[in-house]
C-alpha cells in the first residue's frame, strides 16, 4: 500500500534540508514528486565557468533534459 504524502508536507520537508547539499539529492531520488523541488534547491545558484560552458551546453541538447525550468541569467 502506497501513501501519497501533501504536496506542501513534501515541500517543506525538502525546504527544511536545503542547506544540505548530500540530503537534496537524497530527496531529488526519493519519487518523481520530489524531484522538482529538490532541484529547485540544488541549481538555485550555479556557476559555470568558460572550460564548463561546452559540457554544460551539451547536457541541456540532450532530448530527456529536464532543467530548462531551472534556468535564469542574473
Amino acid at each position: 500500500m502506497t501513501t501519497q504524502l501533501p504536496q506542501e508536507l513534501v515541500e517543506a520537508i525538502i525546504d527544511h534540508v536545503a542547506d544540505d547539499f548530500r540530503s537534496l539529492k537524497a530527496c531529488s531520488l526519493v519519487c518523481h514528486a520530489w524531484l522538482s523541488r529538490s532541484r529547485w534547491h540544488l541549481f538555485k545558484t550555479y556557476y559555470l565557468t568558460s572550460n564548463m560552458i561546452s559540457g554544460f551546453c551539451e547536457v541541456l541538447r540532450a532530448p530527456d533534459c529536464t532543467f530548462w525550468s531551472y534556468i535564469s541569467a542574473t
